[in-house]
């Protein structure tokens, strides 16, 4: 949980368990994958589904935006885009198994640095 609170943006298990063997002995992802699983069954870490990456669970969030170039996540309330999946899923009986939607995108300033370079 220390290696998720202290990186700057999401880790992969492999991540986790190459800093976690730097600061203390050899551990490896298996070790790491478990304990993940735990954090997430108590609420206290989000699995990124698009980036097959941990971090630590924000506080409140529906719509999970990742750059595809920087890896950056950004967590938005949209209580209405909640509403609206929450609606169309029961309209076709299905159960939303979580509340976050995930969206790939480019942030703010990876977009504008693309826009420079592309002619």
């Amino acid at each position: 949980m220390q290696v998720l609170m202290q990186a700057n943006g999401p880790l992969s298990a492999y991540d986790i368990a190459r800093v976690a063997s730097h600061a203390g002995g050899a551990i490896v992802p298996g070790q790491v994958y478990r304990t993940l699983e735990r954090l997430i069954e108590q609420r206290r870490v989000l699995r990124i589904e698009m980036l097959n990456a941990y971090l630590t669970r924000p506080l409140s969030g529906h719509l999970c935006l990742i750059c595809t170039i920087c890896r950056d996540v950004s967590f938005i309330e949209a209580p209405r885009l909640q509403a609206c999946v929450s609606e169309v899923s029961a309209a076709y009986r299905f159960t939303p198994s979580t509340g976050m939607i995930e969206t790939l995108c480019h942030c703010r300033a990876c977009g504008d640095a693309k826009s420079r370079v592309t002619p």
